[in-house]
């Protein structure tokens, strides 16, 4: 039997028994995912969800911080994305974004937005790789 023990080496992906060893973190557990089909506005931080940036709209002000609206996808629906400071000039088109703990709420009364929230995060998780629809759009209500 083939062992590194006495390399020097270990992988980098089990953690070490040596107790002064401090380089290595255990990687958070990634969210179950859930499809933008599914989503339903709520009050709450609870959604976890992967999806492409397929437009970017123009960045605006609002109450003195940089925000703009974002359409996203994934291969259930289309849904627009609020991006916050930032946010705005770090996300481009065909960026794949993964949301945790994320909120669908009402922009306005006839417009549902998803975004991050003051509890939920997003992080950039890959570019142009993944296959979407713009249809349905679950932002526009008729």
């Amino acid at each position: 039997m083939f062992s590194t023990a006495n390399l020097g080496w270990r992988c980098p992906y089990t953690p070490s028994v040596r107790s002064n060893d401090t380089d290595y973190k255990i990687p958070e557990p990634i969210p179950t995912v859930q499809p933008l089909k599914s989503i339903v506005p709520a009050a709450e931080n609870n959604i976890n969800a992967k999806f492409i940036v397929v437009e970017k709209g123009h960045v605006t002000m609002k109450n003195q911080r940089k925000t703009c609206l974002a359409l996203v996808a994934d291969e259930t629906a289309a849904v627009n994305f609020q991006l916050w400071g930032d946010e705005c000039e770090a996300v481009e088109a065909g960026d794949i974004l993964l949301l945790k703990n994320g909120i669908f709420s009402f922009l306005n009364p006839k417009t549902l937005v998803l975004r991050a929230g003051k509890r939920g995060t997003v992080e950039k998780v890959g570019e142009f790789t993944m296959r979407f629809v713009e249809k349905p759009n679950l932002s526009n209500i008729d």
